[in-house]
């Protein structure tokens, strides 16, 4: 009799989960809610345990359809997502009775995504098991190193999620000797430089090569080469940590292979192992070819260090993007002065008759600022960093210091030369950039200079006919009338129009590094 009762209930149930949003769509309340997901659940588990072989596939699956909206109906409330998980893990087991194995992962994967947040849960902890075992055995069968490390990985990583260290330390071992192949294969050609790099990032990954083959290996190299260990001393700028987003490259001195180490990849501890010997070891920037930095190390068998110097980089600010600038850049400070420029150039020679600490190399080419700049890893800014850096972006702000002026905020109209990089404190840009109006006028990559010089007049001109005004502390390009009507003869010499040699007198130029 009980046997045929059961019977009733469980056709019923089962015609039931086909309609499973009835009663969740009408908003009953949350006990009933609860109510009919268990008891589904219930019946459930029970008719496929006494028809095993049936699988009743689609009414698992609105089974868990329905927990999911009770989830979503009552977020706040842990019964169901613990009925969400049960039913994840019941439908699962009853694949894996018919070795539907591919599916039942896929439900075991989707409780340890879930409901990872209840680790203790036993459904949890025997899912997570599950999926585990299961991946160690697809990696058993596994035909191609590929996909056998993958399963292999996963299955390491699911035992540790629930704390099952030794489990999951039992696959290191197989896992570390998938990773070393390749190195393996290149020390035994004797390719070490690459061999050495192969089993460096296994040992950043596993800890160790443990003791077999690779690690033999690594022990014959490791005689070879040493660890340098690199140290940036105040290396940050607001908003950025330059040591994080550049690279080393390494130029031996005399014989041997240039290496590039990416910062990012060095670790806390910024070491790395690498051949003995001296070498120049170059900082560059992203989107750099040069190096901005350079110093020499050598690398010994036992522990090296290079330190790069004070702040970085030395003598210029940070400008982080805004405005029409898309990518922070750092800008020197002051206009390159005639010291830094005469180590580039020894036959430069002042061109005006003053005297005078830290000025400004002026009476430059267009073509000797791009030079110098690409010299020291740097470039020439364009207009749109230039006059950021100058503005911060404040279009209705007249001079880099704000509103008044120019007298006692810049140097211009007043001695037939420049004055030092370091002067005019008060005229800074909103960044405590130097000189951005007056002194020299400075090189841009379009051609163009801008800024104002010591002989200038005015900082701004007329346009004839235009009703706006050329003001060359804010306009990267002005009109051509600018530089084409004779009545500007003045701001003429600055352009790219230029057509004696003289009227370079007060052009100098400041530097960019982007990042």
């Amino acid at each position: 009799m009980w046997d045929l009762r059961l019977r009733c209930i469980l056709v019923v149930l089962a015609v039931a989960a086909l309609f499973p949003s009835a009663v969740l769509a009408q908003g009953a309340d949350r006990d009933r809610d609860l109510e009919d997901l268990q008891a589904k659940l219930f019946f459930l588990r029970r008719l496929v345990a006494k028809y095993p072989v049936s699988g009743f596939a689609e009414t698992w699956k609105h089974l868990e359809e329905d927990a999911k909206k009770g989830r979503s109906a009552h977020r706040d409330d842990r019964p169901f997502d613990e009925v969400h998980r049960d039913v994840l893990f019941s439908w699962a087991e009853s694949l894996m009775a018919r070795d539907r194995v591919d599916e039942a992962l896929e439900r075991f994967e989707v409780v340890v995504v879930e409901h990872e947040y209840d680790r203790a849960a036993p459904t949890f902890r025997r899912s997570t098991a599950a999926a585990a075992g299961i991946h160690a055995r697809k990696a058993e069968s596994a035909g191609e190193d590929g996909p056998k490390l993958a399963h292999l990985d996963r299955a390491r990583a699911l035992y540790r999620v629930i704390g099952e260290e030794r489990l999951a330390d039992g696959f290191t071992d197989q896992i570390v000797d998938l990773k070393s192949r390749e190195g393996l294969r290149l020390y035994k050609e004797r390719n070490f430089a690459e061999a050495l790099v192969r089993f460096q990032e296994i040992e950043n990954e596993e800890g160790s090569l443990g003791s077999g083959e690779a690690a033999a290996a690594l022990r014959t190299i490791e005689e070879k080469t040493g660890f340098l260990s690199v140290r940036f001393i105040e290396i940050r700028a607001p908003g950025i940590e330059v040591a994080d987003v550049g690279r080393l490259v390494l130029t031996p001195r005399g014989s041997g292979e240039q290496r590039t180490v990416a910062l990012s990849d060095l670790g806390a501890e910024k070491r790395f192992r690498w051949f003995t010997g001296a070498y120049d070891v170059g900082l560059v920037l992203p989107g750099g070819d040069a190096a901005v930095l350079t110093e020499e190390a050598v690398i010994g068998r036992g522990e090296s260090e290079i330190r790069f110097p004070g702040r970085f980089p030395d003598g210029m600010v940070f400008i982080p993007a805004g405005g029409d600038v898309a990518r922070p850049f750092f800008i020197d400070r002051t206009e390159v002065t005639e010291e830094a420029y005469r180590k580039f150039d020894s036959k430069y020679r002042r061109p005006t008759q003053v005297t005078g600490d830290r000025l400004p190399a002026h009476g430059i080419t267009f073509e000797q600022a791009g030079a110098y700049a690409a010299s020291v890893g740097k470039k020439l800014p364009s207009p749109e960093q230039w006059l950021y850096a100058a503005f911060q972006g404040r279009k209705d702000q007249k001079y880099p210091w704000g509103g008044s002026g120019p007298a006692g905020f810049c140097h211009f109209g007043g001695k037939p030369g420049p004055v030092g990089v370091n002067e005019y404190e008060n005229g800074t840009s909103p960044f405590g950039v130097l000189n951005m109006a007056g002194n020299v006028w400075e090189w841009l990559d379009n051609g163009y200079a801008i800024g104002g010089g010591f002989r200038s007049r005015a900082l701004s001109s007329k346009v004839p006919g235009a009703g706006w005004t050329a003001n060359f502390l804010r306009d990267g390009k002005p009109g051509e009338d600018v530089y084409l009507n004779p009545k500007f003869r003045e701001q003429r010499r600055y352009s790219k129009y230029r057509v004696v040699e003289e009227t370079l007198l007060e052009v100098g130029f400041r530097c960019v590094i982007e990042l």
